[in-house]
């Protein structure tokens, strides 16, 4: 008799269970701008039986019991784990921030770093920004593996020479720039400040993309934009420092300089001396003190509006920067403005522009060196 109503309360309950299953329906959207995410997927928790979402993000899921888990996953998303208690479920999903660190730029767009087959090497805008210098190839010396980076010259404003990987094809071993998109020959007027990053394409894998001119490297710049979800913003910033000589090539004076060059006829066999007492001479001008300079000023300001909105995402920075050379008479002096803006037009289709404005001067004493010595 016991087993008998044990038994009859078996099938009553798993009927009741049983009878209780329902269908689940909802719609999942992006937590940022409650964007329709399409293709989503719905799984039950320990079974194979699941659902994606339409093109408007909703979804339909027959026959779940009550209690149930049903897993949401979406690329680039946080997956969530929901308990069934309503026969109607939203979610709204969070961006996986941590997956958007490991993607660099190749191209034409962006990669996952482990599914790149060529040699990439990325640095951050804020790292170029640590480093007091108005050139942004001069700031990537020693940040890349790899990447050889050494000043074209000690003048105010002078770019550098990057070679990657050694010297590549003969006559013009010089990497090509790809600045949001454009192809350039020189980045020697972009302000370190506007960076948001650099990445470098250092094999012949980039031939694919640039050809030939990709053969010696690529060196891909991204400037900042504006962020969905962030809240607007305005910086300023600035720094001043002095540059000074480390080390100058110590000069004979006047008499020593006599001297020398009545050692030099007698050397020469020359039966008089050119020069009697060498004493009257005295000091004379030591010409390297006169074409060099201590404390030579270099100075930045850097003043930034960003921010987005639904439709719109906008980037203003305006940059001053002047570096007076230890040499006298050289300085360099920029003005630069930059504008950037994304129009979102509706779901498939976004517009934008970059605007760039450099104002530069720059005053070289070249050849001035080798003239005081002499």
């Amino acid at each position: 008799m016991k087993k008998q109503l044990l038994f009859l309360l078996f099938i009553a309950s798993n009927a009741a269970l049983f009878g209780q299953a329902i269908t689940v329906q909802g719609r999942v959207s992006d937590a940022k701008n409650d964007e329709a995410l399409v293709g989503v997927s719905i799984v039950l928790k320990g079974t194979t039986v699941g659902t994606l979402t339409d093109i408007d993000g909703n979804y339909t899921l027959e026959k779940v019991a009550p209690n149930a888990i049903l897993t949401f996953t979406y690329v680039g998303y946080l997956s969530q784990d929901i308990v069934v208690t309503n026969k109607k479920i939203n979610i709204e999903l969070q961006e996986e921030t941590s997956l958007l660190k490991e993607f660099v730029a190749v191209g034409y767009g962006t990669q996952k770093k482990s599914d790149l087959t060529g040699a990439v090497g990325s640095v951050k805008g804020k790292d170029l920004q640590s480093i007091a210098t108005g050139s942004v190839d001069q700031a990537l010396a020693g940040k890349i593996a790899g990447v050889f980076v050494t000043p074209s010259s000690g003048s105010p404003g002078a770019g550098a020479v990057i070679r990657i990987r050694g010297t590549g094809t003969l006559n013009n071993s010089n990497p090509i720039y790809v600045v949001d998109g454009m192809i350039l020959d020189d980045i020697n007027f972009l302000n370190p400040n506007e960076v948001e990053s650099v990445d470098v394409l250092k094999d012949a894998s980039a031939t694919a993309i640039y050809g030939a001119k990709g053969a010696n490297g690529v060196i891909i710049v991204t400037t900042k934009r504006g962020e969905a979800g962030k809240k607007s913003s305005i910086s300023l910033s600035s720094y001043y420092g002095e540059q000074s000589l480390m080390k100058q090539i110590p000069m004979i004076n006047g008499s020593e300089y006599v001297l020398l060059r009545n050692e030099a006829a007698k050397n020469q066999g020359l039966p008089d001396i050119p020069f009697k007492n060498p004493e009257k001479y005295g000091v004379g001008t030591n010409w390297a003190d006169e074409i060099f300079r201590a404390g030579a000023p270099m100075q930045n300001v850097n003043l930034s509006a960003r921010g987005a909105s639904d439709i719109m995402s906008y980037s203003i920075s305006g940059d001053y920067f002047k570096q007076d050379g230890i040499l006298r008479g050289g300085d360099f002096q920029r003005l630069s403005l930059r504008i950037n803006n994304d129009y979102k037009l509706n779901k498939f289709i976004k517009l934008g522009h970059n605007f760039s404005l450099v104002d530069q001067q720059n005053n070289n004493a070249a050849g001035v060196i080798y003239d005081a010595y002499y």
